[in-house]
């Protein structure tokens, strides 16, 4: 179903959380002082001098494709990458990068198979039916950005939502947004990582963005059990990520079942890009149009 996006408020629920939680925090800061989760300095979150210290990422240089930093123009990986592309015949090309865009295990390209690894596919392509249009990165994955990541999963340090909401809702790319049509999806957590930690991440970091940009979020993306992605390789990360998401219509009804024509991926780190591109295949299918990725680091 298309038509405009429009959320359902309810001010009142609202306005008494919203008590609920100055109530609590004041509380909470009686009893443990507020300080830097980065140098340990009283009375602020993440202090001033730390938010310089983070390697944030130059986006009007960084490429405009993947968001790789000090692309200019396009990254190495983007412009080999679409070079490539436009070097196959029809049938090479469909044989090499399937249905979506992307490389295939084992496909032919000009520079043999292992080129056709998830790492290009990471990057965007020049075909009309490439599944992520477009990404942006705020950080690049070193410390101190390291360690104010694993902070907030790890440690629970859920306050640090908010900071990350902030720092992403500057990043939001202005021709993304087109009032009434388009809307927020967060990477959804693993099940075990949902039960280890008891809240999902980038779910409390999009609720919080939705607020701070004025973006419907809708929690339409459900995952499907897979094993970690941590400490796997390129193509292992690509073969993980098929069939790892699903799409939940239940999550349209605080806009009434209508269909965004355009998406916005919140995750907190891209990696090789195989979470971002199996999250956008899914939506792409279920008719969202154009669906673009926004991470809080990614690896330099």
């Amino acid at each position: 179903m298309k038509g405009a996006l429009v959320a359902r408020e309810h001010p009142v629920l609202d306005r008494l959380a919203s008590g609920l939680n100055v109530a609590k925090e004041g509380v909470e800061e009686l009893l443990w002082p507020t300080r830097c989760v980065l140098c340990d300095v009283p009375g602020t979150l993440l202090c001033e001098d730390c938010r310089l210290e983070i390697p944030y990422i130059d986006a009007l240089h960084a490429c405009p494709y993947c968001g790789q930093a000090y692309g200019k123009l396009a990254c190495v990986d983007c412009n080999s990458f679409m070079v490539a592309h436009r070097q196959l015949t029809p049938d090479q090309r469909s044989r090499t990068y399937g249905d979506q865009g992307l490389p295939r295990e084992g496909g032919v390209s000009p520079r043999g198979s292992e080129y056709a690894t998830e790492a290009q596919g990471a990057c965007m392509t020049d075909g009309p039916q490439r599944a992520l249009d477009k990404v942006v990165s705020v950080f690049s994955f070193v410390d101190p950005c390291r360690k104010l990541i694993t902070v907030y999963k790890d440690k629970k340090e859920l306050r640090l939502a908010e900071v990350l909401a902030e720092m992403l809702a500057n990043y939001i790319d202005p021709s993304w947004v087109v009032p009434g049509e388009t809307a927020l999806v967060a990477i959804p957590a693993r099940k075990q990582a949902l039960r280890e930690r008891g809240f999902d991440h980038m779910k409390e970091v999009s609720v919080r963005l939705s607020k701070r940009c004025g973006l419907p979020f809708l929690d339409v993306l459900h995952t499907v059990d897979r094993s970690d992605q941590r400490g796997l390789s390129a193509s292992s990360r690509q073969q993980n990520m098929k069939g790892s998401f699903a799409f939940n219509p239940q999550g349209l009804l605080c806009t009434a079942g209508v269909i965004p024509e355009r998406v916005i991926i919140v995750d907190d780190v891209l990696t090789t890009g195989a979470t971002l591109m199996a999250a956008a295949r899914v939506l792409k299918e279920a008719g969202i149009e154009q669906v673009f990725g926004l991470t809080v680091a990614r690896l330099p």
